[in-house]
């Protein structure tokens, strides 16, 4: 079922309480799957709807050795999670968010995807501005970047079949959720195609939607690797030149949508270094709790997982044990 994320920020909230509702069904029947980490000899399981499955089976269980993978119902998952935690399990339970009232108390809160925004005000944004200058400006400058604003529709036909669907499916594989054409198509109602060239050849580029004073970037797109190396920095011209646009237009906030909430995670960690903040987002329909026995081991692989605390993300390994 595909769902389209509205623009207003209101009906977005809306939209996603809807799409959490029509959902639900997919956290009735839950995959369970355990494994071994062979680094810590702790069992490692996964209780949930399969949302993020893929995900944390590629970036948390490793090369571990997974058991069969069976199902059980709902109405068994805080039984289940009581067993395990006294076996010294460490155990990732994802279901629908409309269902945390069924997840029992000492699990570490986090969710599929986190949003990361800049505030151009902010003391982030300013501390780093000397460093993006030097890093990413360096690049546009030896590499003569330049860049265009379209707001033409042939263009984005073409950014979208050859760059974006290259770059994303290259980048993600099948964990990537692709935008529809009409999605980037539509954001020329209020905004503009960030095009990036390397002399004439077209490299890099962005979808970027304006409201409000803010500026939102719905998609980045690259050539493939073959005809233009992601080393030459084409994809950082972008940002760059993203900033540019937004401080030189009276900006306040850049929205660079989401990343994995890991603190390792190159997506993330690009975000961070132009000063993005984390921030939990409505949009995805699940949520992810942690559960292990107090005061056992936490494996090296998920030390860099962000955990919501309230007031803010935080790598799990820099919680108190």
């Amino acid at each position: 079922m595909r769902f389209r994320e509205p623009a207003n920020k209101t009906l977005y909230r809306l939209a996603s309480l809807v799409k959490r509702i029509l959902l639900l069904h997919r956290s009735f029947c839950l995959h369970f799957v355990q494994a071994e980490d062979p680094a810590s000899g702790m069992h490692l399981v996964y209780i949930g709807e399969g949302e993020s499955l893929n995900y944390l089976r590629k970036t948390y269980f490793g090369q571990s050795k997974e058991a069969e993978i069976t199902t059980i119902p709902l109405w068994h998952l805080k039984r289940k999670i009581g067993q395990l935690v006294s076996r010294e399990a460490l155990i990732f339970v994802e279901i629908n968010r409309m269902l945390t009232p069924l997840i029992p108390g000492g699990g570490w809160l986090t969710f599929p995807w986190i949003r990361q925004r800049v505030s151009l005000k902010s003391n982030d944004y300013e501390e780093r501005r000397h460093k993006i200058e030097g890093t990413f400006g360096r690049k546009v400058r030896k590499f003569n970047y330049r860049f265009q604003i379209s707001r033409e529709k042939e263009p984005v036909v073409r950014f979208y079949h050859e760059l974006y669907l290259p770059y994303i499916t290259t980048r993600f594989g099948d964990e990537a959720h692709l935008r529809a054409l009409s999605e980037l198509q539509a954001v020329l109602r209020s905004g503009f195609l960030l095009q990036v060239f390397s002399e004439d050849l077209w490299v890099s580029g962005a979808m970027c939607r304006v409201k409000k004073g803010d500026l939102s970037v719905i998609a980045f797109g690259h050539l493939p690797e073959p005809q233009y190396e992601l080393q030459r920095g084409a994809l950082g011209a972008a940002y760059y030149f993203i900033f540019k646009w937004a401080e030189e237009n009276l900006t306040f906030e850049v929205d660079l949508l989401r990343s994995r909430p890991n603190a390792e995670d190159g997506v993330y960690e690009h975000k961070r270094r132009w000063g993005a903040r984390s921030e939990i987002d409505s949009w995805p329909h699940t949520a992810l709790w942690i559960f292990r026995l107090k005061g056992s081991e936490i494996p090296q692989s998920i030390k860099s997982l962000l955990i919501w605390t309230g007031n803010g993300f935080v790598e799990i390994g820099h919680l108190n044990p």
